[in-house]
């Protein structure tokens, strides 16, 4: 996922394949990959094409944790970086690893995928994180990400049954599921969650062009 900052730096979000490798090495940028190689990293490059930062967000993950998670979108709000992506863990595990290396404990046990948003700074630290917890959700968050000029985050969700998001659930349809826009605020706290359309199924997009104002494309 490339995305530019004011000052025309690129920023790449990835998770790479990597089997063995104990590090990468990026025009001189040296970052480290933990024991189980399941990684998740942010590069910085100048305007001019060169690495000159690189993070990866689970070094220090134990060996044998199998914890993963990845970047599905970035925006940047004009200071940090608003990301939408997933988490996972075996269905065995009771926990998920969030970005900023602790854990919680899943609200629907038995799940292996679960959605998050957070804002990251440009220097790699994670100001919040927040998980985006649904029976469904590791379809749920393959979407995108918007802004709007108050930096509000727009999403074009799926859910199937509930989503729990900062303690409250939010009910959708059990059989056929919903297609739902969320509204956040730049601090991450829902706002509203308009239903728009039934089925659960692929291939949701958002575009903002106004507060309040978006397209949505989507299969029914």
């Amino acid at each position: 996922k490339p995305v530019f900052d004011a000052a025309d730096n690129l920023y790449i979000f990835s998770e790479p394949l990597n089997d063995s490798a104990p590090s990468y090495v990026f025009d001189g940028v040296t970052i480290p990959s933990n024991a189980d190689h399941l990684d998740n990293l942010m590069l910085k490059f100048d305007a001019s094409g060169t690495c000159i930062f690189g993070k990866n967000f689970y070094e220090t993950m134990a060996a044998n944790s199998t914890y993963q998670s990845w970047f599905m979108d970035v925006v940047f709000d004009g200071t940090d970086f608003i990301a939408i992506g997933d988490y996972a863990s075996l269905p065995s595990n009771p926990n998920f690893l969030k970005l900023d290396g602790t854990t919680f404990t899943k609200h629907f046990p038995g799940t292996d995928y679960e959605g998050f948003l957070a804002k990251i700074s440009t220097s790699g630290n994670v100001i919040w994180e927040k998980a985006l917890e649904s029976f469904n959700s590791g379809q749920s968050v393959y979407t995108n990400i918007n802004l709007d000029s108050n930096k509000a985050i727009y999403g074009y969700f799926k859910f199937k049954t509930d989503l729990y998001y900062e303690g409250v659930t939010y009910p959708f349809d059990t059989v056929l599921g919903d297609k739902t826009i969320i509204k956040f605020d730049n601090n991450g706290n829902l706002l509203y969650n308009q239903i728009v359309d039934k089925n659960y199924v692929s291939g949701n997009l958002i575009d903002v062009f106004g507060v309040d104002k978006y397209n949505v494309l989507g299969s029914s």
